[in-house]
């Protein structure tokens, strides 16, 4: 296996040294876990396992974080799909965000292919363009979301500063 598994603002070495099968393994355990929780079906709750699983298995997450994603929320998990991609994906070169997202969506397709015999390549090529489509405008809409907040929180900053120093003038001014 290569070192391409994450693909992240930190450093993790949490895929690079495991061999396929343990990943294949943890995977299962992951999807097992879901699967018993009586709670998976309960939409309202789906968003809160989610982040439970991604906070006890973070690596696992952080390093197929679709995958995870599509466990919990569309509760659809292949081991065999799980298999191709993480082949593909120890092969790849990721060098950038969009590559990583690119790389993921391939774990969907091969799912979708196993989960339906009777596909032709330009439906799944049109499938394939589908989901890349989607994952990168979620992730520039993640990233607007971060920006608007950092400005939010700058602009809170300011203000309690700004409150602060008129409290302490003022009560330096009263004395």
């Amino acid at each position: 296996m290569s070192d391409n598994y994450v693909f992240a603002e930190t450093e993790i070495n949490y895929a690079k040294s495991l061999p396929l099968d343990n990943i294949l393994t943890l995977g299962n355990k992951i999807w097992n876990e879901i699967k018993r929780n009586p709670d998976i079906k309960n939409e309202k709750k789906v968003e809160e396992i989610y982040y439970s699983m991604y906070n006890k298995y973070h690596d696992f997450g952080s390093s197929f974080p679709l995958i995870l994603r599509w466990m919990v929320q569309m509760n659809k998990y292949s081991e065999n799909a799980f298999k191709k991609f993480l082949k593909k994906y120890s092969n790849s070169n990721i060098s950038s965000k969009k590559d990583f997202l690119v790389l993921q969506s391939e774990y969907v397709v091969y799912l979708y292919e196993e989960n339906n015999k009777h596909h032709n390549k330009k439906h799944i090529n049109a499938y394939r363009e589908f989901i890349i489509k989607q994952l990168l405008e979620e992730e520039e809409e993640l990233k607007k979301i971060d920006e608007e907040f950092k400005v939010e929180i700058t602009n809170i900053d300011d203000e309690k500063r700004r409150n602060l120093y008129e409290y302490i003038k003022k009560n330096l001014n009263s004395k």
